[in-house]
C-alpha cells in the first residue's frame, strides 16, 4: 500500500516536510501562487521514473524550490541516496572544454594542465542524482554528450577512448530554453512553473515574507 505524504506546510515560521520528512529551510518560502504545484510536481517526479526532469520558468519564479523538493523526495525514495549538485552557468569558468570536463571528467594529459586522472559529476554522482541548475548554460557539445548519456547511459572521460556506465537520476533547471538543442530538451519531462505576473498576489506575499525578515533581524 502506498503511504500518504504528509502536506507542504506554507507557514514561514514552519519546517519544510516532504512525505513525512522535515528540515529547516528559512531561505525557501511558498507563496500562495505555488501551493498547487507542490503536489502538481510530487506527481511529475513519480510519472517520471528514470526520465531526466526540467523544471523551466523566469528568474524568480521558484526554480530553486522544486530543486529542493525533488532531492527531498529522491532521498526518501532511495535511501538517502547522494544528490551532486552544481551551477552549469560556473562550470569551467567559461570554457566548453573545461565545462565538458567538469562534467564527464577526463584523463591525464586529455589538454594543458591535465596532469592526472579526474573523475566528472556524473561519475561522482553514480547510483544517485545530478542537480543541474541553469542547464541552459550547457555548451552545445556539452549538451550533445549529456544527450548520450541520458539513451544509453554510457559516456568518455575527455581524452579517454573507455566507455564507462553509471546510473544516475538527472534534474536540471533553466529560465533560457532558447539555449537548449531541441533533442537534448525533448529528453526531459518538463515541469513549467508560471511566471510571476500570472501569480500577483505573490508579489505581495514577497514583500510580506522580506517585511518580516527585516523585522526579524
Amino acid at each position: 500500500m502506498k503511504k500518504s505524504r504528509t502536506p507542504y506546510k506554507h507557514d514561514l515560521t514552519q519546517d519544510i516536510p516532504v512525505n513525512g520528512l522535515a528540515k529547516k529551510s528559512p531561505e525557501f518560502i511558498v507563496p500562495p501562487g505555488l501551493r498547487d504545484y507542490i503536489p502538481l510536481f510530487e506527481a511529475h517526479y513519480d510519472t517520471a521514473g528514470k526520465m531526466p526532469i526540467m523544471v523551466v520558468g523566469a528568474t524568480g519564479v521558484g526554480k530553486s524550490l522544486f530543486l529542493h523538493l525533488f532531492e527531498k523526495l529522491f532521498k526518501e525514495k532511495n535511501n538517502s541516496a547522494k544528490v551532486v549538485k552544481t551551477n552549469c552557468a560556473n562550470l569551467g569558468g567559461g570554457d566548453p572544454n573545461m565545462a565538458r570536463s567538469e562534467l564527464f571528467g577526463h584523463k591525464s594529459g586529455a589538454f594543458t594542465g591535465a596532469n592526472q586522472d579526474n573523475p566528472g559529476l556524473l561519475e561522482i554522482a553514480d547510483g544517485g542524482a545530478l542537480v543541474l541548475d541553469e542547464i541552459g548554460e550547457l555548451p552545445p557539445d556539452a549538451q550533445s554528450m549529456l544527450l548520450t548519456f541520458i539513451e544509453t547511459g554510457k559516456y568518455r572521460r575527455v581524452g579517454d577512448p573507455t566507455e564507462r556506465s553509471a546510473s544516475v537520476t538527472i534534474i536540471g533547471a533553466t529560465n533560457n530554453e532558447i539555449k537548449l538543442n531541441a533533442p537534448f530538451r525533448e529528453r526531459f519531462y518538463i515541469f513549467c512553473i508560471p511566471p510571476l505576473h500570472q501569480r500577483r498576489c505573490d508579489v505581495l506575499y514577497y514583500l510580506w515574507w522580506l517585511h518580516l525578515k527585516q523585522s526579524r533581524n
